[in-house]
Order: C-alpha cells, then structure tokens, then sequence
C-alpha cells in the first residue's frame, strides 16, 4: 500500500469512528393475524397495509418506544361458514357462481381504530382477533401459545349470544 493510500485509509477510518450514526426511533417487524373466533377471517389489514392469518407478512415499522397514543387502523372481513357446502367444481360455473354468491353473503366487513398494548421492545405486531368483533394488537417477541405471551385466550372461541356495547 503507497504511503498515501494508507494515509486515506486512516484518515477515513479516524473521520468514520468519529461521525455519529444516525439510529432510528423505528423497528421493522412483521405482522401476524391470531384468529380466535368461529368465523373465518377471509382478509385483514392493519394501517391499510395487509396481513396474514397463521403466517407472517413483511413488513411494518414500529416505534422502539412505545407511547400511549399509540394506535393502529385495523380492517378486516368474517365470513360465517357454518352450513356453507364445500366449493364444487370449477368446470360447474353455475353451481361455481351461486356457492361464490352464497360466500358473499356471509361475508361481514368491518374496522376500528385500537391501542396498540404496552410492550418494553418493539418486535413486529400481532392482531387478535376476538369474538364481537373485538381487537387486539400488541407487539411481543414472545410467540402465541408461550406462557410469556400477553394473550391467552384460545382460538376457536364462541360467540356469545349477546355481545357487549362498544364504548
């Protein structure tokens, strides 16, 4: 290495030690969808961006600090398959559109705005998703079923006959 090679080497490694990186406020996570209800939840979205029932989707970008205000716009659509026949066949178009029909029937659409619960460190989102159109969102680095997770509640949960008034 030519002396003045060396020279730019050090200089450069001297002036980069000294320069601060700039650290974001934000992480970038995952978002997860935990069905907990009997109705199948066809598609969801979380601030617009979807989401994914039993797998992950990349990416969204949360807080490394968490404040109160937090909040996050959830959309979502239930779909009631009690009594619904299995699909029939593609190459039956009729009998193919009236099951579709009868699937867009059953189809509920619905959204609220919810806190997003308090977490220490940041690490993706999860969206729970409750009888009476109840929603959850928090962001654990534990994973759903752990006895560290925020939310016990099972999956598969019934629907009460009367559910209560939102606030």
């Amino acid at each position: 290495m030519s002396g003045l090679a060396k020279t730019t080497f050090i200089f450069t490694v001297l002036l980069s030690g000294c320069s601060v990186a700039q650290q974001s406020a934000y992480n970038a996570g995952n978002t997860t969808g935990i069905n907990h209800t009997e109705y199948e939840i066809s598609d969801f979205k979380i601030n617009e961006a979807g989401g994914s029932i039993g797998g992950y989707t990349c990416c969204v970008m949360i807080p490394k600090k968490w404040t109160p205000e937090l909040r996050a716009y959830i959309s979502w659509k239930t779909i009631n398959t009690k009594g619904l026949p299995p699909p029939p066949n593609f190459n039956k178009v009729d009998d193919f559109n009236k099951w579709e029909q009868q699937v867009k029937d059953r189809t509920q659409n619905h959204e609220a705005i919810v806190p997003i619960a308090q977490y220490d460190k940041s690490c993706g989102l999860q969206v729970h998703f409750l009888p009476c159109n109840e929603v959850k969102v928090v962001s654990s680095c534990f994973t759903y079923g752990m006895p560290e997770y925020p939310i016990q509640a099972p999956r598969k949960m019934k629907e009460p006959t009367v559910c209560p008034k939102s606030p």
